[in-house]
């Protein structure tokens, strides 16, 4: 009976009710935008960077992440890629090895970081033959070939088909040289992560540093990113103690901290969206407390209770309420749809983690539409507490002698 009193009353008050659930449908696709911005673009970014830079997921030998010396190397590499092929839930894995080298070309030299991998298996975790825009990547039976850096080209001087020596020192003790022939740049705008790297493929720098079958990591793509965790932890004990098993966010610490620090100030702008939603519900809400007075005094006269009065406000904004978020669903479905497809284009790039931002996208996901829901009832419920005991305390023969 009380929810018809309240529905009939929100009708009957048109303006009063148009007012209060145009607030609560702005305030619901404005949050439900912002989420789909700021935490979908949040995914969007480092699930880039996670297939550009790092996997979900890396192997190391033990101690290596902390302080990555050449010879902490894992020695059995075939055996763990056998143990990994177990797990149903990995996409993809992909062998490396790091080691630093002095590059030069006819009269320039520069110290480079060498990157080896496998072409094939690189291919399908990482974005790195898509990022080669100039030359071609490493073909299937690579030879004496490298690609590099915008950087490291500039520096040297050389061009797609020029051929670099390199020089760095072998695991047995030995001078590791040979020469190598540049069949592809990789010159985009986010020069950060590239920039002084060379890569080489892994079958010949193993032959260069006579390092054998050793690697230094194998970086994995699982197939279900929220499923990390409980992964990570079943790779470990079946991998042992002799290896070690970390997350993107350990591997990438600094990029990790920046990244939580900007969620910080995205926390500020969501308190500020609430409270400016909160402030205009409220004064609706207040407003049409004062404007019921005589109306509230007469249920008070005939006998309703103040409960009765506060129930009836409460229903009465939680009917608008619920009105306001399903509204408020489809136009976000619009917006965040348009913004997810389209984004907006950036006049400057901005690098963030050696990645390039050249526009702002977002993600429709099950938090556009949750978090604001949440938000428009419980904010409601808090609005109404201070009006409903305004109205509670109403005395009949002051209200009915109100205008």
């Amino acid at each position: 009976m009380i929810w018809a009193i309240g529905f009939r009353n929100i009708l009957r008050n048109k303006r009063r009710s148009l007012l209060t659930m145009g607030m609560m449908v702005f305030g619901f696709t404005l949050f439900s935008f912002f989420v789909c911005i700021a935490d979908g673009g949040y995914e969007i970014y480092i699930d880039h960077f996670i297939r550009e830079r790092t996997g979900h997921l890396q192997i190391h030998q033990k101690g290596y992440l902390d302080n990555p010396r050449f010879f902490t190397a894992i020695k059995d590499p075939k055996t763990v890629t056998d143990d990994l092929g177990t797990f149903s839930e990995i996409e993809s894995t992909s062998s490396r090895i790091h080691f630093g080298s002095l590059s030069f070309f006819k009269k320039k030299t520069q110290g480079v970081q060498i990157m080896a991998v496998d072409p094939e298996k690189e291919a399908m975790l990482t974005t790195l033959k898509k990022r080669v825009n100039r030359g071609v990547y490493f073909s299937g039976s690579s030879g004496h070939e490298v690609i590099l850096g915008k950087g490291v080209s500039e520096v040297l001087k050389a061009k797609v088909g020029s051929d670099i020596y390199l020089i760095g020192q072998g695991a047995d003790g030995s001078i590791a040289n040979d020469s190598f022939k540049v069949i592809g740049i990789i010159d985009h705008p986010g020069r950060g992560m590239d920039d002084q790297k060379v890569y080489m493929p892994l079958r010949i720098a193993s032959e260069f540093l006579s390092f054998g079958d050793r690697i230094h990591e194998i970086s994995l793509i699982v197939k279900d990113g929220t499923n990390i965790p409980k992964l990570k932890k079943k790779l470990q004990q079946k991998l042992g103690d002799g290896l070690e098993v970390s997350s993107w966010e350990e591997v990438e610490k600094d990029f990790y901290k920046a990244m939580q620090a900007d969620k910080k100030g995205d926390t500020v702008a969501r308190f500020i969206l609430i409270l400016v939603m909160a402030i205009g519900v409220f004064n609706t809400v207040l407003m049409s407390i004062l404007e019921r007075t005589r109306e509230f005094g007469v249920i008070k006269a005939i006998g309703g209770r103040p409960i009765d009065i506060a129930k009836l406000i409460f229903i009465e904004n939680f009917i608008m309420a619920l009105f306001s978020i399903a509204i408020g669903s489809i136009f976000s479905t619009f917006l965040n749809y348009y913004f997810s497809k389209y984004g907006i284009d950036l006049a400057t790039p901005i690098e963030w983690g050696g990645i390039i931002i050249k526009e702002i996208k977002g993600k429709v996901m099950l938090a556009c539409y949750t978090t604001p829901s949440k938000i428009i009832l419980t904010t409601t419920f808090f609005v109404c507490l201070y009006p409903s005991w305004m109205a509670m305390k109403i005395l009949p023969s002051k209200a009915m002698r109100a205008a």
